[in-house]
């Protein structure tokens, strides 16, 4: 068996990205894809064998290419290798020559660097962060063309929050930073991001340095450099019956790029508060169509009265655009509009009707829609979470479950969507309750739609979100997981499941060691060309900053 734990390490601050490809160990045998030796690689098979310490013999070894995330290294009679799952525990270990003629080598040290709490789950490969000297959150990322990662979110100056945005190489190193809105004074917010033909396009909120009102806004930047190309304000005056001075914020949530090659942007209009806004506290949503080269607002449909308080999501599918959101914090909405002309055709709200009063045993269930995806032939897929029941209301805990939903289209004709399938999600470190009361708060910000034929095990939709516990007095530890942190440190939660809501996997991470942790909320999610997946998160541990902008790469 593999040997006890003898020492644990932990990176607190991460300025380079640790990469490696994870090694097997089976009945007595470590298997080892990759490990460099000068310029070249080998695959090695280490068998243990018996010694006065933990000794490993070399079974074969054959040569490899060099792979960019090598399992192992060997210098100078040290072989180390990274990571070796152990039946879902991931220990790195180093090994010191011991006997040349029989190639054997003992073990110096192990450090246990992970826990699998699904044996199918993917592995942790590496992760990094970076901001600013006061707290940033990142809201969206995704994978660049040329195998890089920006994430986009907020970030901090000495008295409010600034729209920032960063990029990193397929390494992890830093190859800009940007922040904007720092001259005003002003809290501003970036909520998404994406990457178009010849730049980068930003959008959120900014506030004028001579005003009081936070107005929806975009930006195309240099994709080298992350400098601004140009950026525009899309203003308006008054929502219905709602002046602007009683309401002030506005913002852009969500933009995606068409299939026609036209940007695709909603979001809310009157809120009551600058910058960050929950999705209880819109007022109007609306759904823009945009020129991503000039920025130029080409059609515009402001829902009022008609549907959605709070757009939180955009989604291209079954011949229109889905606007995934909120109706006064309560009930998740659903419209759909004419492609082309932007018309609103329908809504579909979801616990209850619109009006409907029978949504009081269930506040909160508008926050089901907090981020779409398309569905795999068609559809639209949400996720998000709800508060669970507490049978002791004197306990003050209020702990959320992630729920995901599959909505099916019914051809145009009411009721419009039919809700296909949904799965709840909860508490992966598996924490017993407490006098028969939950307390764990698994909170989903985003989902991607991920198919085989891009080399993921099978057609679905995987989730990411964060799980901790907020109460201020459990901190407690799992039973079946005793290795993981404790219930009041944050995770990073991820769960994949196929097209007909089967449960393949769902799993916990943070960084690349266990001891003494901090907390690793997952925000958002982006596929990558490898078949594996970015995890953008909310870290305090990544940098010596109070926050950062964490990435976490998952590989198969």
């Amino acid at each position: 068996m593999f040997p006890k734990i003898l020492t644990i390490t932990l990176c607190l601050v991460c300025s380079t990205a640790f990469s490696y490809e994870t090694s097997s160990y089976d009945q007595g045998t470590i298997t080892v894809p990759s490990v460099v030796v000068g310029d070249k690689a080998y695959r090695v098979s280490l068998v243990v064998s018996p010694c006065t310490q933990t000794c490993v013999t070399i079974e074969s070894a054959v040569e490899v290419t060099p792979p960019q995330n090598a399992s192992g290294t060997y210098f100078d009679g040290e072989l180390t290798v990274h990571s070796v799952d152990v039946s879902g525990k991931l220990y790195s270990a180093s090994f010191q020559l011991s006997n040349l003629a029989l190639y054997e080598f003992t073990l110096l040290n192990a450090e246990l660097i992970g826990v699998k709490t699904d044996p199918n789950s993917m592995y942790f490969s590496w992760d990094t962060g970076y901001g600013t000297p006061a707290e940033e959150k990142p809201q969206r990322g995704f994978e660049t063309i040329d195998g890089g990662f920006i994430a986009c979110g907020s970030g901090g100056n000495d008295t409010a929050n600034d729209v920032l945005i960063m990029k990193i190489d397929r390494n992890g190193n830093l190859v800009w930073q940007q922040q904007f809105g720092s001259t005003n004074n002003k809290s501003d917010i970036g909520y998404d991001c994406l990457e178009i033909e010849d730049g980068i396009i930003v959008a959120g909120a900014q506030t004028y340095s001579s005003s009081s009102t936070q107005e929806r806004w975009l930006a195309k930047l240099d994709k080298e450099t992350g400098s601004q190309i140009w950026e525009r304000y899309y203003s308006i005056d008054q929502l219905g019956q709602e002046q602007r001075n009683d309401f002030v914020a506005d913002a852009i949530h969500e933009v995606i790029l068409g299939a026609d090659g036209m940007l695709y942007a909603t979001g809310y209009l009157g809120a009551e508060l600058l910058g960050f806004a929950f999705m209880a506290q819109g007022g109007t949503s609306f759904l823009m169509k945009i020129d991503p080269k000039s920025g130029q607002l080409i059609d515009e449909n402001i829902m009022s009265n008609q549907g959605l308080t709070f757009g939180s999501s955009v989604v291209e599918s079954d011949g229109g655009i889905y606007v995934i959101g909120t109706y006064d914090g309560d009930k998740m909405g659903i419209s759909f509009f004419n492609k082309d002309s932007l018309a609103l055709e329908w809504t579909k709200f979801y616990p209850c009707g619109k009006e409907s009063e029978n949504c009081e045993n269930d506040a909160g269930w508008g926050n089901l829609g907090l981020n779409a995806t398309h569905g795999v032939g068609g559809g639209v897929v949400t996720v998000g979470h709800y508060p669970m029941e507490v049978k002791d209301e004197t306990k003050e805990w209020e702990p959320f479950q992630i729920k995901v939903i599959k909505w099916k289209p019914t051809g145009g004709v009411p009721p419009y969507l039919e809700l296909e399938w949904e799965q709840n999600y909860y508490n992966p470190r598996e924490f017993e309750p407490i006098d028969g009361d939950h307390f764990m708060r698994n909170e989903a910000w985003g989902i991607v739609t991920v198919q085989k034929k891009d080399g993921y095990p099978n057609d679905g939709y995987i989730f990411v979100a964060g799980d901790g516990d907020e109460t201020g007095d459990v901190d407690a530890k799992s039973t079946k997981f005793p290795d993981l942190p404790s219930s009041s440190i944050w995770m990073a939660y991820v769960g994949y499941l196929g097209v007909d809501g089967s449960r393949y996997w769902d799993d916990v991470y943070m960084t690349d060691s266990l001891t003494d942790p901090g907390n690793e909320a997952g925000e958002y999610i982006s596929t990558t060309s490898d078949a594996g997946l970015m995890l953008f998160i909310d870290s305090d541990i990544k940098t010596e900053n109070p926050n950062a902008f964490g990435f976490t790469k998952l590989i198969q």
